[in-house]
């Protein structure tokens, strides 16, 4: 294996030193004042010694090659995570390249990174070659270079030798050493090469969120444990994948889903305690279903073993949206986008929050950005229906729900739409619907869908009983519902049953309220 000069080598490190703040300023300039300016612009300084690994490039023609491809890469980014002092760009942002050729100054404007490592996989009878670059962001140059080439039986051979070359060129240069000793089955976690391509793919599924995505990762992923049983990073992805399949299918038994979670990232833990995505898994169960103590606990552990962990801080600040402690919220969602800054998921996330707070204008501009950057979150979504409604576009919200309220994965669908019909002066339509809810003429149908019925129908006594189980039972904290200040839950507020819920779960009065959208002889006031 050849180096480049000294000097080169020291470019490296300046490379890495260097904070490519361009793209971070200008997005963190448009998001408004206040303490979530102040939490980006620590997110900003915390990304010194930045870079990011964009998906390896197939170059051979077999689609087989794609997954070894991004697997390469999705090394990478977990062994030079495990470097102090170094942040990798998010799973989600660097993915977000895959099939694209840019300069490297504009991604390094996009993801606010000092330097790329981009490279090629191409096998060819039974060999396998990668070949890989590190590019400076700010120059354009490229300062590292290498290629491999091994038996196409040895993938592992050949991903070891090029992590463990890079992480040898970029260890010293921040003050690490024995790094390089680790070995590549200590970075990846399994020995099985079957069961970490399934693990990959799984997690692919898993970021694309969406019903039939969630339950295709969580089948990648208990087929990638029953190959390797001992692969913690295998149970704990599976992990995420339980506790996520509620948010995007109504079908899905909320707790059944939690106690799936919660026994894969505890296994997970028995095999290695410093997995961020196991500890937020169990925290995340634990959010909704109120056990507040035990869930603020495992997020705080989460961040602390692993600070750079995207979604640890993205979870976190859900959590703490909940808890209304509004200063950690804005810090944890900017810390996530700062992290991943091109994650559907955090944006739309933010977007909610925003909305719990009112500021309606803001999030919709953050659920178009969303829905931008991933299919399942297309705008105007479902998630976006409130901010839609409350800033003067009840007919979108309406046009959108009703496109898609066929979609039996779809949460809460009808109970929305009803919502959304009501709003947009559509009354006869709201009573038809509320109609098909009543007789569940269209399962699965929620609680929570005649919890929204009920509220525009002016009954606050009911809509308060039934928005309390659907809370305790369907698992919509952080989904459908996204805090306690979600805005339709104004006219409750103040019901015997939801305070009863409240002071039962420690959990603080919304201390904002908003015009009522919807105006009929039956609608509820505060």
């Amino acid at each position: 294996m050849t180096r480049r000069s000294s000097r080169n080598r020291l470019l490296i490190g300046a490379a890495i030193a260097v904070v490519v703040i361009g793209g971070a300023a200008t997005y963190l300039r448009g998001r408004g004042t206040g303490s979530t300016a102040t939490a980006g612009r620590d997110a900003g300084a915390s990304a010194a010694n930045s870079i990011a690994i964009l998906p390896f490039v197939n170059t051979g023609g077999d689609p087989r090659d794609e997954y070894f491809g991004d697997g390469m890469t999705d090394e990478l980014t977990y062994a030079l995570s495990r470097l102090k002092g170094l942040r990798i760009a998010g799973r989600s942002s660097s993915f977000a390249f895959k099939g694209k050729t840019l300069p490297a100054r504009e991604v390094g404007r996009e993801l606010n990174v000092a330097a790329i490592i981009e490279g090629t996989v191409r096998r060819s009878g039974d060999r396998v070659r990668i070949t890989a670059q590190l590019t400076s962001t700010s120059e354009g140059e490229v300062l590292w270079a290498d290629s491999f080439e091994r038996a196409s039986t040895d993938v592992f051979a050949a991903q070891d030798a090029f992590t463990a070359a890079l992480v040898s060129a970029l260890a010293p240069m921040l003050g690490e050493k024995g790094t390089t000793n680790i070995s590549g089955a200590e970075f990846r976690g399994t020995t099985n090469p079957r069961a970490y391509d399934l693990y990959f793919r799984g997690r692919y599924q898993w970021a694309l969120r969406g019903a039939d995505p969630i339950d295709s990762a969580i089948k990648l992923l208990r087929e990638s444990v029953q190959l390797d049983p001992k692969f913690a990073r295998g149970w704990s992805g599976l992990a995420l994948a339980h506790v996520m399949r509620p948010n995007f299918n109504a079908r899905a038994v909320a707790h059944a889903s939690f106690d799936s979670a919660e026994t894969a990232a505890r296994h997970a833990l028995t095999l290695d305690s410093t997995l961020a995505d196991a500890h937020s898994a169990i925290a995340m169960s634990r959010l909704r279903q109120f056990d507040l103590p035990a869930a603020g606990e495992e997020f705080a552990r989460a961040r602390a073993v692993e600070p750079e962990n995207a979604t640890a801080h993205h979870w976190s600040a859900l959590y703490f949206g909940v808890m209304q402690d509004t200063v950690q919220s804005d810090r944890e969602i900017d810390l996530a986008i700062a992290l991943d800054p091109l994650s559907p998921t955090a944006l739309n996330s933010r977007a909610a929050l925003l909305a719990d707070r009112r500021r309606f204008r803001e999030a919709t501009d953050f659920y178009e950005r969303s829905a931008a950057l991933g299919p399942n979150f297309a705008a105007p979504s479902s998630n976006s229906f409130r901010a839609l409604i409350w800033s003067g576009r009840p007919d979108s919200a309406f046009t959108w729900l009703a496109g898609h309220a066929k979609i039996l994965t779809f949460r809460a669908r009808l109970g929305m739409l009803v919502f959304a019909a009501a709003a947009s002066g559509r009354m006869e339509e709201a009573r038809r619907i509320s109609a098909v809810i009543a007789r569940d003429a269209a399962p699965p149908t929620m609680e929570l869908d005649r919890a929204y019925a009920a509220l525009v129908f002016g009954d606050k006594k009911s809509a308060a009983e039934l928005f309390v189980h659907s809370l305790e039972t369907e698992g919509t904290i952080s989904n459908v519902i996204w805090t306690l200040c979600d805005p339709t839950l104004d006219p409750i507020q103040d019901e015997p049953a939801f305070v009863t819920f409240r002071t039962s779960h420690g959990l603080p009065k919304c201390p904002y309220s908003s015009p009522w959208p919807i105006t009929s002889p039956g609608s509820p006031t505060k």
